[in-house]
């Protein structure tokens, strides 16, 4: 009498990694595009946080009335070591270890924060969120 057997052949256990290695060709370049945007719009995030301080520190120096349209002391720069964490400040290819010494903040005439320029990289405000021209 033949015996029962149990258990998967060689060929289906090859079929069932091809398909699983498909998958993974496919899936793995995905995760890494979702993760740089990921980068992007923390960073977009973060020039919204410096944003808010410069448009604070605009309404603390009185710059309207001046009519002056740069930050005195203390500067940007020093504003942004202030009040963000030593690490990192930013994460995406374009901005990772931009020099916090070479950002120039732009202002409305309402003393509004209208773009920021990161080495040569501009980022503008609009649809209440920056982005990259």
């Amino acid at each position: 009498m033949p015996r029962k057997k149990r258990g998967f052949t060689l060929i289906e256990l090859i079929v069932v990694l091809a398909v699983l290695a498909i998958i993974m060709a496919i899936a793995i370049p995905q995760f890494s595009g979702v993760r740089e945007e990921a980068r992007v719009d923390a960073d977009m995030a973060t020039l919204a946080s410096i944003a808010k301080l410069a448009e604070f520190e605009y309404v603390r120096q009185d710059l309207e009335s001046t009519g002056g349209d740069a930050l005195e002391d203390p500067s940007l720069s020093q504003l942004i070591a202030d009040n963000f964490s030593e690490d990192e400040l930013f994460q995406s290819k374009d901005l990772k270890g931009a020099d916090i010494e070479n950002i120039v903040v732009s202002f409305d005439e309402e003393g509004k924060v209208t773009e920021f320029t990161i080495g040569g990289n501009t980022y503008t405000y609009s649809d209440g969120r920056f982005a990259e021209n």
